[in-house]
């Protein structure tokens, strides 16, 4: 009776898992660990998958080498077919997910006892300290994402300086940490901007109460002696979500230009709060604070300090 209700849990988990892994259950605005919580997903349903297949004894009448290499191959070829069905679903496709199904697999393949058969003590136990490691690699951006969660709510209210590396995952698009003078404790953060439409970069990933605050600054320096226009734009999450999403006249716009040398630029919440042409844009709920040149003529550079509340 518990040997039946160990393989209907898992069963129930197989079928529970099947349906998220073609929905997106967290929305747009998860935190960053949630999201990459919500990625080792696939390491926990391919491992039930492979402890189902086990349990049953579908494959016991072959050889250990023949049982491992045809569950290897089985994880592999249904987590590409996972990926190619996800076009055009809530889920997008990522080939570090594929990596992820095998790892589930592996798991029960080295701590499964019907799969280990070994007669040498210590093939099994590097075989189990491999996998292990596959593990630790596959939880490292997890850590990440709750380190620097934790360093950005002590931060707060500044939005990024730059001082730690993990702060790039943050941002948009991964870009260059540098420091522009001898200072050890100023960072900047490298923007390239391109000819095309749209270049620019942003915060995906920050403290979205803004209330109580009076002003956001952006601090950044323009090395070019030619002056460059910017646009800054800042939404809140209903922005992302209303019937007409993404709407110019339902965000913060504004062009700022950028003088040679350093530039300090504050922006009134106040003209945030009201910019929204039907409604006034929820402070509480800040999903998206960017900057971005438009058709430039050649490539330019410019530094980013730091982006902050007062």
């Amino acid at each position: 009776m518990k040997y039946n209700s160990r393989l209907l849990f898992a069963l129930f988990l197989l079928l529970l898992g099947s349906f998220y892994l073609f929905s997106d259950g967290l929305g747009n605005r998860a935190v960053r660990s949630s999201k990459e919580l919500w990625n080792l997903g696939h390491i926990v349903y391919f491992a039930v998958t492979v402890y189902l297949l086990v349990e049953l004894r579908l494959l016991k009448r072959f050889s250990l080498p023949v049982q491992w290499l045809a569950l290897l191959m089985l994880s592999l070829l249904w987590g590409t077919l996972i990926e190619v069905l996800q076009y055009d679903t809530q889920r997008t496709p990522d080939l570090a997910d594929i990596f992820r199904d095998l790892t589930g697999c592996l798991l029960v393949l080295s701590f499964h006892p019907a799969l280990l058969k070994l007669s040498s003590y210590s093939g099994l136990l590097l075989i189990r300290l491999l996998v292990s490691l596959l593990l630790i690699i596959q939880l490292i951006p997890l850590s990440i994402a709750l380190i620097d969660e934790t360093i950005a709510r002590q931060q707060f209210p500044v939005l990024s300086n730059f001082e730690t590396p993990f702060e790039l995952d943050r941002w948009k698009k991964t870009g260059e940490i540098v420091q522009l003078n001898p200072d050890p404790e100023s960072f900047q953060l490298k923007v390239e901007l391109t000819t095309s439409t749209y270049s620019g970069n942003g915060l995906k990933f920050m403290p979205s109460d803004w209330r109580g605050y009076k002003s956001v600054k952006l601090k950044i320096f323009n090395p070019s002696g030619k002056p460059l226009k910017l646009v800054v734009r800042i939404h809140d999450v209903e922005h992302e979500t209303d019937p007409g999403a993404y709407a110019h006249s339902d965000r913060f716009n504004t062009r700022v230009k950028l003088n040679q040398g350093w530039n300090d630029i504050t922006i009134s919440l106040v003209k945030v709060e009201s910019a929204p042409r039907k409604r006034k844009m929820d402070l509480s709920r800040i999903a998206d604070i960017s900057f971005f040149a438009v058709r430039l003529p050649a490539p330019r550079v410019i530094y980013v300090d730091s982006i902050g509340l007062q």
